[in-house]
């Protein structure tokens, strides 16, 4: 009965701090729910961001810069690890890389309950699709590189 998961971002203005996430994390456990994180390091992403523009680096096939796949890697690990100390279920969504998809798998080995998901454009896109349709594909977290697909 009621609510059974709660969907929390990393990423963006509005993100969560891991003090944060260790909060609901944390309440989640005593309720049996499950957190959901979408997972980039948004401090990573704004450095990025911020180089990139300052250089005039603006074209659709240099976004994925802005977002690589370690800032993805080094959030999930913090969540899951966050999650899995609360004694939480972990649902990570929107897991494009290996490295993230890495992290997870080192803490679902434990026996923790971590899940994650990826989405379709994530395992049949590659990165040149910036190239080839400017910013119509322009996602968080960004499609990535061919031989991370």
């Amino acid at each position: 009965d009621g609510v059974t998961s709660f969907k929390m971002y990393t990423a963006y203005e509005f993100g969560a701090s891991n003090g944060f996430l260790k909060r609901v994390f944390d309440r989640l456990a005593e309720h049996d729910a499950v957190g959901v994180v979408h997972s980039e390091d948004d401090s990573v992403c704004r450095a990025l961001t911020a180089e990139l523009r300052a250089a005039g680096e603006d074209a659709p096939e240099t976004y994925p810069q802005s977002r690589p796949d370690y800032a993805e890697a080094m959030a999930a690990s913090d969540a899951v690890t966050l999650a899995t100390e609360a004694g939480a279920k972990y649902y990570g969504i929107h897991t494009t890389c290996r490295a993230a998809a890495d992290a997870l798998a080192r803490h679902r080995e434990d026996g923790s309950r971590v899940r994650a998901e990826t989405c379709t454009h994530y395992t049949t896109l590659d990165d040149s699709v910036y190239a080839e349709l400017g910013n119509l594909p322009k996602i968080a977290p960004p499609i990535r590189k061919e031989d991370d697909v």
